[in-house]
């Protein structure tokens, strides 16, 4: 990302075909029916970049408008830990999502 945003023209090519190659994969993923509506969520290190992720989401709307990008407020891995409890019948209340976002925090730090 460093050289991209210096100019380097190799930099900026690489990064051109990472954000095509994400949006090709949703143009597949919306040709599934019932799935054109579904919003794309981001998450990742390509996304951690604010110029990539701008230019990735000013892309996605320009091809499907109001389409919704959503940045998840907790990790792929609490998110799929709520996801097991939902699957073990284990009810999801506001307090364990909370507490799933806090411990994940807490990790990161």
């Amino acid at each position: 990302m460093a050289a991209a945003k210096k100019g380097d023209r190799v930099a900026v090519r690489i990064i051109e075909e990472a954000r095509n190659e994400l949006v090709h994969l949703i143009e597949a993923a919306r040709r599934a029916p019932g799935i054109e509506k579904w919003p794309v969520v981001i998450s990742g290190g390509l996304f951690s970049d604010s110029f990539f992720k701008h230019q990735f989401i000013e892309e996605v709307h320009s091809r499907w408008g109001n389409l919704q990008v959503i940045e998840p407020s907790i990790s792929a891995a609490a998110g799929a830990f709520i996801l097991a409890l939902k699957e073990s019948k284990i009810e999801i209340t506001d307090q364990v999502k909370q507490t799933a976002e806090t411990s994940w925090r807490h990790l990161e730090e």
